[in-house]
């Protein structure tokens, strides 16, 4: 899809991907702990969701990618930034707070989109009911404390004239309560 966005691309045009990591991260040691131990602690049904995926014959674990694919396919000026997204509302702050809500409802209501990756890692139906039963309750967890990384990556196709050298920022920003970390 990079490549094909490239040839299709006028000199000076830009591409930008968006994309959530399948790696999420926990605030405090509870969150971390969570994550680590509770297979249905959004952890779990990440890496759950990468197993099925490739036994489907899909990868979706692209955000580890995507920079690389830009720069590849002949884009310059790459840059990639990540946005760290609250899967709950539990943040003070009155942004982050809304778009944990927006986000848990989200996952909430995405759970039949996945549920086949699921099946193809093994599950059988009664296994899937009650780990996306369980799951739906670790998403309002009040205690769970977990940002769900969001990948940005763009690219400019460069003009003729350009000597073609490929030219990319390694900047990778985590951007928090408007902050650049």
């Amino acid at each position: 899809m990079v490549k094909k966005a490239f040839e299709h691309l006028r000199p000076g045009g830009w591409v930008e991907y968006q994309e959530f990591s399948l790696d999420v991260l926990g605030v405090d040691d509870y969150s971390k702990a969570a994550l680590r131990d509770d297979p249905t602690a959004y952890q779990g049904w990440m890496d759950l969701m990468k197993e099925g995926s490739l036994k489907l014959g899909r990868d979706i674990d692209v955000t580890p990618k995507l920079k690389n694919w830009l720069i590849e396919a002949g884009f310059v000026d790459v840059v990639e930034k990540q946005i760290l997204v609250p899967i709950s509302p539990w943040s003070s702050d009155p942004l982050e707070k809304e778009l944990g809500r927006l986000h848990q409802e989200n996952l909430y209501n995405a759970v039949g989109a996945v549920v086949k990756m699921f099946y193809a890692a093994g599950m059988s139906q009664e296994e899937v009911h009650n780990y996306v039963v369980d799951y739906r309750n670790n998403l309002h967890d009040p205690r769970l404390k977990i940002y769900h990384p969001w990948v940005v990556v763009y690219g400019r196709k460069p003009n003729p004239e350009e000597d073609g050298n490929v030219q990319s920022d390694t900047e990778c920003e985590t951007e928090l309560n408007g902050t650049k970390e």
